[in-house]
């Protein structure tokens, strides 16, 4: 699924135009029992309970593709009898109407779902009638397809926080009474995929709220599908990796060297966007990120390791580049490298001062400084005149002379 296809689904989940059929669920406690199911036809719903649960259905597919949005293709195991693919395309097709289906998947997550805390199932039935669209993507009345779907979240419920609020009953402050709370999703899916605007039943979209440390064992083991990193987790190797090698993150040159690393990958990204086409993605090989590092400045016994730990660690899928770019770190890295530099030019003019004279190396300015033509230079002379110490310095007839900034006409 792309960004078009995802948003289009996203985009039903309104309330003036969500169509769910139907909306089961169940509440599970920490000791992995069910406390209680339901079962409820969408449109009887009252208006705020509504409001809530689209709320919920609609988080389940926001966020960013890669990241919060992970799509993955089933197993030839889980497409076989039992599997879990067929067992998705049963309660799809049961309309969430038939118990015995319903308590095999509700099972199916209970049973490999890690959260030590209460939380609630919800499973939403949707068909979409896909219309037709132009190639200027305008949408025609007649239909294309039949998309029958499912969205599944998985729900935190937790404890309100403790309050203290007014009761006109006992004109009184008291502390409020806590409520079991369902809060937004952290963790679901869709199923099927929606790929080039039609169902594939072979693969899913997971959701996760947390994507340093999403769910993946919903991904393996309820539903055997082969977990990958997030963008976040393929940002957070490639930061350790570099990390490791340049030494302590607090120290002001490594993190010089790390804004200089990732103002690079910027401006590599920039550059290849312009060259390739919209959507192609561009991948950080082992070979690009090389060169990567060497225009960032790091020496190349680094740059070897940096690199062949980057292979090792991304060996079954490459990121691409934007994905280990780290905003934060960009971000600082323009007025940090401004100061860089300019704290270069100092100490370069500085070098300069102190060859020619100008300053001593103990930083301090000469007492006298005269700057002349190297042939002039080897004409000054010491002498003494009414008994003071002078300098003698021979002039031509058209030389212009200034002495602390000032023209002098002698």
């Amino acid at each position: 699924m792309d960004k078009n296809e995802i948003k289009e689904i996203r985009q039903r989940i309104k309330k003036e135009s969500a169509t769910f059929q139907l909306m089961c669920g169940c509440y599970v406690n920490s000791e992995k029992n069910i406390v209680t199911e339901f079962e409820k036809t969408f449109v009887d719903l009252p208006e705020e309970e509504i409001h809530k649960y689209i709320e919920i259905a609609s988080k389940t597919l926001s966020g960013k593709k890669g990241d919060n949005l992970i799509e993955l293709p089933f197993p030839m195991e889980a497409e076989s009898d039992g599997g879990s693919e067929k067992l998705l395309i049963r309660l799809r097709d049961s309309g969430l109407k038939d118990d015995d289906i319903r308590h095999e998947f509700y099972n199916l997550i209970i049973n490999n779902y890690a959260r030590p805390d209460n939380y609630l199932i919800l499973v939403y039935h949707d068909i979409y009638d896909v219309p037709m669209k132009t190639s200027d993507n305008m949408e025609l009345d007649d239909s294309e397809d039949i998309y029958d779907y499912l969205i599944t979240a998985i729900c935190p419920v937790e404890l309100s926080k403790p309050g203290i609020g007014y009761y006109p009953d006992s004109n009184s402050f008291t502390s409020l009474e806590r409520d079991w709370v369902v809060g937004l999703p952290e963790s679901g899916f869709l199923f099927p995929a929606f790929t080039e605007r039609m169902a594939d039943v072979h693969s899913v979209l997971f959701y996760t709220k947390d994507t340093k440390e999403p769910h993946t064992e919903l991904w393996e083991d309820a539903f055997q599908c082969k977990s990958v990193r997030t963008s976040t987790q393929k940002k957070n190797t490639f930061t350790s990796i570099i990390s490791e090698a340049l030494g302590d993150p607090d120290d002001d040159k490594v993190k010089d060297s790390f804004a200089e690393v990732e103002s690079t990958l910027n401006t590599f990204l920039e550059t290849e966007k312009k060259i390739r086409e919209k959507d192609d993605p561009i991948i950080m090989t082992k070979d690009d990120l090389k060169p990567i590092l060497a225009d960032s400045g790091i020496d190349d016994m680094r740059s070897e390791r940096i690199a062949s730990k980057y292979e090792a660690a991304f060996q079954e899928e490459l990121p691409g580049t934007s994905e280990i770019i780290d905003s934060k770190i960009l971000k600082d890295s323009g007025p940090r490298l401004e100061r860089k530099d300019l704290m270069k030019q100092v100490s370069d003019l500085n070098k300069k001062l102190t060859e020619s004279g100008i300053v001593k190396p103990d930083g301090k300015e000469a007492d006298v400084i005269v700057k002349v033509p190297d042939d002039t230079a080897e004409k000054i002379t010491a002498t003494f005149i009414d008994g003071q110490r002078c300098l003698l310095i021979p002039l031509e007839g058209n030389e212009e002379m200034m002495i602390n900034g000032e023209k002098k006409d002698l």
